[in-house]
């Protein structure tokens, strides 16, 4: 493991981290290639079999302190050509090689990859970065000299740039580069759907089942008349009429909607279009709003070519959304389908139970919510005690109710000081303003119910109150958030609708809510 260490500290090694680090935060954003795309599998490759090594190792110690009967256990942590070592540069080469060959174990490992990590981890499968293995080569030799190299980098050093070099390989960017769908051309082999996001094509596919499913496709082995296709933007508006049945034809003009027409082209109707009312939820869901580290994109529905497959009736029409796959369908059929191509996947118009969950799709809403449901309290509550409490001055036995206030903040304070022995004095700052809020409201509720029930003339009007407040005070908090949640399903198809029944909602609870609160009976005064 020693060597694996002093690899990771040398120079070398540390030059590959920055690059792969620099590549993936920045060039890869502002000059998107191939061969930015490249870089990254060449420093990855470089360095990762020491991680690998090194964990080897550590995974092997682990066992062996684990009992005295797997003391026995040889495991080789010496490297020249030791096994450990040549497992790990052969671990690293089959894997990487089946991730960029394999379409079904790239779709299995990158399925396996996001569920694990909850990011959505995308690997390209593009057997044209196998070229990248050229970079174990260099890798192996440094790792074999390492034992004899003078001077030998500082342990502590080398230790550091193991985490350094971990966190590289988890914060490389897991979203892919936009890769919108922007041609489509037909050919004998099938249907191919072309992005351009780089010259000549960045990314391709081709389906043999008129655009019901989708595999990658080598740009490289494109045929000529579809890199002659994708040379030229597609000329909008486009119109296609369906052979062997002339007067159908269906014309785009970079909106985002497709016409038809079945009188040849002299009147036309809407056969499809992107839902007004739902729009904005649709914006919302591919922008990953609510969801850690999303790979999020600006909602672009402009259809930008089309194609006719089949003669006659039975003609299929497909239809280049962008960034959002494709659409497929036929004039006259109800449905029209949005099928996801590559990394163009189409945004859902409604959702479903598990986007009420989080991390959700209302996440600003359900904070609102809450804090909607403790302000109808705090309303509330400060209703009730001046309906309960009859005035006057504080007697000495009710200043004793200020204690809440000083168990209040010493428990701040307690908190804050565990913060500072912890090393967390950077989030203090962060956290001590909403502590001492929150402290200050749950402190104030406290002390006001206490002293409310003490001079409400029955203590069953004050139950009765503290009933009323909480009980309404939740169902501010629900019907602030049903709209929105009825919102995502789809039952409310539009966001002001829902905001506006949300205001409804927790207008007439409050009300009913004060309304409930009745003035309690008061003992008639004794004449003097």
């Amino acid at each position: 493991m020693s060597s694996s260490l002093r690899s990771l500290g040398h120079p070398l090694t540390l030059a590959c981290i920055g690059l792969l680090l620099v590549n993936d935060h920045i060039l890869k954003g502002l000059y998107p290639s191939a061969l930015t795309g490249k870089l990254s599998d060449f420093a990855g490759l470089f360095f990762f079999p020491y991680l690998l090594t090194t964990f080897f190792c550590l995974a092997g110690l682990a066992i062996s302190l684990a009992g005295k009967h797997l003391s026995g256990l040889a495991w080789p942590c010496k490297f020249t050509l030791g096994q450990v070592a040549l497992s790990a540069y052969v671990s690293t080469g089959v894997l990487f090689s089946a991730f960029k060959v394999s379409p079904a174990f790239n779709a299995a490992a990158n399925g396996l990859l996001s569920h694990v990590s909850g990011l959505p981890i995308w690997i390209l499968l593009d057997p044209t970065d196998l070229i990248a293995l050229l970079a174990l080569a260099p890798s192996f030799a440094l790792l074999a000299s390492a034992e004899s190299t003078r001077p030998r980098p500082a342990i502590h050093r080398s230790l550091a740039v193991l985490g350094l070099a971990s966190l590289a390989v988890l914060a490389t960017s897991p979203c892919p580069p936009a890769q919108p769908i922007t041609h489509l051309v037909p050919t004998e082999k099938g249907l191919y759907a072309l992005a351009t996001a780089w010259e000549p094509v960045s990314n391709a596919f081709i389906s043999t089942n008129e655009g019901q499913s989708w595999e990658y496709q080598d740009p490289e082995t494109l045929p000529a008349g579809a890199l002659r296709s994708a040379a030229a933007p597609v000329q909008l508006p486009k119109t296609v009429c369906v052979p062997a049945l002339d007067l159908v034809c269906y014309r785009i003009a970079g909106e985002e909607k497709l016409e038809a027409s079945a009188d040849g082209g002299q009147t036309w109707q809407v056969a499809w279009s992107v839902p007004a009312s739902r729009r904005a939820y649709m914006a919302r869901v591919a922008s990953g709003y609510g969801r850690l580290l999303a790979c999020g994109k600006d909602l672009d529905l402009r259809a930008s070519d089309i194609v006719v497959l089949e003669r006659g009736e039975d003609h299929i029409a497909v239809v280049a959304l962008g960034n959002e796959g494709i659409l497929r369908g036929r004039y006259g059929l109800a449905e029209w389908s949005r099928l996801g191509v590559g990394w163009a996947e189409p945004s859902p118009e409604n959702g479903e139970i598990d986007d009420l969950f989080p991390p959700m799709i209302i996440q600003g809403e359900t904070i609102i919510a809450i804090v909607a449901g403790m302000a109808a309290f705090i309303f509330l509550s400060m209703v009730a005690w001046a309906r309960l409490e009859p005035g006057g001055e504080q007697t000495s036995e009710e200043r004793k109710g200020r204690s809440p206030w000083i168990v209040g903040t010493v428990v701040d304070l307690c908190l804050l000081v565990l913060m500072a022995l912890a090393n967390l004095e950077e989030l203090i700052r962060f956290v001590a303003p909403p502590l001492f809020i929150l402290t200050m409201v749950v402190v104030s509720m406290v002390a006001g119910w206490s002293r409310a029930y003490r001079r409400a003339s029955l203590a069953s009007e004050a139950r009765h109150s503290l009933w009323i407040s909480s009980y309404g005070a939740i169902l501010v908090g629900a019907l602030a958030w049903i709209p929105f949640a009825l919102w995502v399903l789809g039952t409310i198809p539009g966001y002001s609708a829902a905001l506006l029944l949300a205001v409804i909602g927790v207008l007439l609870v409050t009300t009913h809510a004060i309304g409930r609160l009745s003035k309690p009976s008061r003992p008639a005064s004794q004449a003097g």
